[in-house]
């Protein structure tokens, strides 16, 4: 949509910038981290906007020619929109974020123990699945990206997010976390250890067949039987 003049547009683009701005800051404390993807769109944004700006300056006291009207309602037109990529990306990101932690959790301890901690699973679930075919059917009807995106942002999103503090606030669910964590870790290490058994066995097999060549059969023999006695035929 063409804008009128400078001051249409950064009212519009400062809408949509802090739009873009909630979302972010959603997924940063969700995540305790930067949304490089959202920042870097804000950023382009920025850059659009400053040169609206300039243009706009470098014709003051005079009426813009059609092909400057043109590349000022084109960098206009990329700053508003660079500000509800960065809104969408950010959305994306924490619907993902917020859905992979709770199946995460799922796998790692069992639906039962989630369920019994979290009962609030299933809702949780449900708002996930609204969430995504809103944001299919927006790829599928360009027209309504925006209008959906704002309707998950301002009314979905809250709603999930209200619910998932409770599932990650949950100290049953922290516990069984850091003990499933635990229990792996013991896996990994005894699993380690018998690769080395292994390792070990086929290089003293290499070793007694060297030998088996070298020195006297008595010899190999006797270590043959030593190996047998304490690794097992």
């Amino acid at each position: 949509m063409p804008f009128k003049n400078q001051d249409e547009f950064e009212i519009e683009l400062a809408r949509l910038w802090m739009l873009a701005e909630k979302a972010i800051k959603a997924i940063e404390v969700l995540r305790d981290g930067v949304e490089e993807a959202s920042i870097l769109e804000l950023r382009y944004a920025g850059r659009r906007e400053i040169q609206a700006r300039l243009l706009r300056q470098s014709c003051s006291g005079r009426e813009m020619t059609a092909e400057e009207e043109k590349q000022w309602q084109d960098h206009a037109t990329e700053a508003c929109e660079n500000c509800i990529k960065a809104r969408d990306d950010a959305i994306d990101s924490a619907v993902m974020y917020l859905n992979g932690r709770v199946e995460d959790a799922v796998d790692k301890i069992g639906l039962p123990k989630v369920l019994l901690a979290f009962p609030e699973l299933p809702e949780f679930r449900r708002r996930i699945r609204q969430i995504n075919d809103l944001i299919v059917e927006s790829r599928g009807d360009r027209t309504k990206l925006n209008q959906i995106y704002t309707t998950v942002l301002e009314e979905h999103l809250p709603e999930v997010l209200r619910i998932f503090w409770r599932f990650k606030d949950n100290e049953a669910i922290g516990a069984a976390l850091e003990k499933a964590a635990d229990e792996r870790a013991e896996q990994s290490y005894a699993a380690g250890r018998r690769d080395k058994v292994k390792l070990v066995a086929i290089f003293g097999a290499l070793l007694l067949s060297i030998l088996g060549n070298v020195l006297s059969v008595p010899i190999v023999w006797l270590l043959k039987k030593l190996w047998c006695y304490f690794w097992g035929p």
